[in-house]
């Protein structure tokens, strides 16, 4: 569990600083202490050497600014010279903020004017720029919590920070980023990084987030990692995939394996249109490690297909539906994991049907083949547990309208809150659901849910998805549980973007080139 990481809401880290002040009696001024000294360090390492060079730190009147109170006190200590701006004045502020403020002035005789304090009440108390920027700013104003745009002085100082030439540096949250949907209101910081404290906020990472929070880097400040773990399981709050978490996933093969025993995948799609759909799933499900890897499509495309990878055995789908079960038997008798749907044309839903009925392991259910669930999602005894679906967010709305007609769902669907969809959604339908998109997120019935942490623009190409599910069925054919094999494909597609784009143009990436670089990424 713990090779995965924490990306919480405001509402799961706050009970995650109860608990830890609370139950387990950590004080919340330790807490915060520790997390403005490893701002600090992180603006002292990465900015420095600061010793005489200008800081300025903008500080709310919150526990966000107590963090950038402690990193004022750290930095002058560093020889930094500090101006604080903040929208009241230092006995102002109460609680552990006001502790920090307090100790803060009481060694202002020792930093003498290295430290310098500006109240702004207005936008019109905003200094005006001077010809010598500061080094480095730091924002501390809103943090978490953020619901509507900021409002003045905060929104003036915002616009200050952004204005700035010197790199600003956010603790938490750029302020005016809600840090569960990652909107940015206006006005936002635009950070060059971003220090979060106990664990990374979803926002950071969803939405507008990556474009304002820059590079973050995630603080511990003495919560215990099982309470993050914990919160993490919440509404709206997911798990990270890591390079860890996949390594610990993807079984070794021992030394009597065979291709039947190491996992067999069957694939099932393709269309006139589409012959390379189904061939680019089966090549990426045998490059995830499936021992055996069976194609079957329409007859018409059949040879046409074969010809794309003779390693790989292609059937041909008979024209009657009722027909394709017995027709598929022997490969279906085998299969660990079957995919339907890559390249599948739409009038192909009676076949979709037939195979659902005829096969009881774990079914990825992609493309082609999503259309034909409209009528069984929500349904009683209409979807499996067993059933991993990878739509992205023009298919899902499709399957929400379509539930909506028949009174099973809303279909106004949030299509900028991706988490608690999937999670509402995967407890609905009773299925695994992938939803794709940046970043990608998979959650099952039971609330779990996991966000791919890996990935690349270049993924931004047709036949990405196809590749996907393809990974998807491989480790399913492995004996992966269907949220960790969605997981665990999200994590290696991505990555193997990031291999391709380090030494070629994101921009050229194809679908085999992800295929190509699996080998080594795995």
């Amino acid at each position: 569990m713990n090779d995965l990481t924490p990306l919480l809401t405001a509402e799961a880290m706050r009970a995650a600083d109860a608990h830890t002040i609370d139950t387990i009696g950590i004080p919340g001024r330790v807490l915060m202490e520790t997390a403005g000294q490893h701002a600090a360090r992180y603006v002292a390492s990465t900015y420095g050497p600061l010793r005489g060079r200008l800081v300025r730190i903008a500080c709310g009147k919150g526990n966000n600014g107590g963090d950038g109170l402690v990193v004022a006190r750290a930095l002058l200590d560093r020889g930094a010279r500090v101006e604080v701006w903040s929208p009241i004045t230092p006995s102002g502020y109460s609680g552990d903020a006001g502790g920090n403020a307090t100790v803060l002035m009481q060694l202002s005789d020792a930093y003498g004017d290295a430290l310098t304090w500006t109240t702004v009440r207005e936008p019109s108390d905003v200094p005006a720029p001077t010809h010598a920027p500061p080094a480095v700013c730091v924002d501390a104003l809103l943090g978490t919590g953020l619901d509507d745009a900021p409002r003045e002085p905060i929104a003036a100082l915002i616009c200050d920070l952004n204005e700035t030439a010197a790199p600003t540096v956010a603790l938490d949250v750029p302020s005016g980023l809600n840090s569960d949907t990652g909107q940015a209101h206006q006005p936002t910081v635009q950070a060059e990084a971003t220090v979060t404290f106990g664990a990374a906020k979803i926002g950071l990472h969803r939405n507008d987030g990556p474009s304002h929070a820059g590079l973050v880097e995630t603080a511990r400040i003495g919560i215990p990692q099982h309470v993050l773990h914990e919160r993490a399981h919440g509404p709206g709050a997911a798990l990270g995939t890591t390079d860890a978490y996949v390594r610990n996933q993807v079984p070794e093969r021992g030394r009597d394996a065979h291709k039947y025993n190491v996992g067999m995948a069957l694939v099932v799609g393709g269309s006139p249109p589409y012959t390379g759909a189904p061939m680019m799933a089966a090549q990426a499900a045998a490059r995830s490690g499936a021992g055996y890897v069976a194609c079957a499509v329409p007859a018409s495309i059949r040879d046409t297909v074969a010809g794309y990878a003779p390693a790989l055995p292609v059937h041909a789908l008979p024209d009657a539906p009722e027909a394709v079960p017995d027709a598929l038997h022997g490969p279906l008798d085998k299969a660990r994991a079957l995919l339907i749907g890559p390249g599948l044309a739409p009038e192909a839903a009676p076949v979709v049907h037939a195979l659902l009925d005829a096969f009881d392991g774990p079914v990825v259910l992609d493309a082609g083949a999503l259309p034909a669930l409209r009528d069984r999602l929500g349904a009683e005894n209409g979807a499996s547990e067993r059933w991993i679906l990878t739509p992205h967010m023009g298919e899902f709305a499709r399957l929400c309208a379509a539930g909506a007609e028949s009174g099973d769902i809303d279909s106004d669907v949030d299509t900028r809150d991706r988490v608690r969809q999937a999670q509402t959604h995967a407890a609905r339908w009773n299925v695994t659901l992938l939803l794709k998109g940046y970043p990608s997120v998979v959650a099952e019935p039971g609330g779990r849910t996991l966000a791919g942490m890996a990935g690349d623009p270049a993924l931004a190409t047709a036949g990405t998805g196809d590749v996907l599910a393809g990974l998807i069925a491989g480790l399913a054919a492995q004996g992966l549980a269907p949220v960790d094999a969605a997981a665990c494909a999200m994590h290696l597609g991505g990555r193997a973007a990031e291999r391709f784009a380090a030494t070629n143009n994101a921009h050229a990436l194809s679908p085999t080139d992800i295929i190509d670089h699996l080998p080594a990424t795995l």
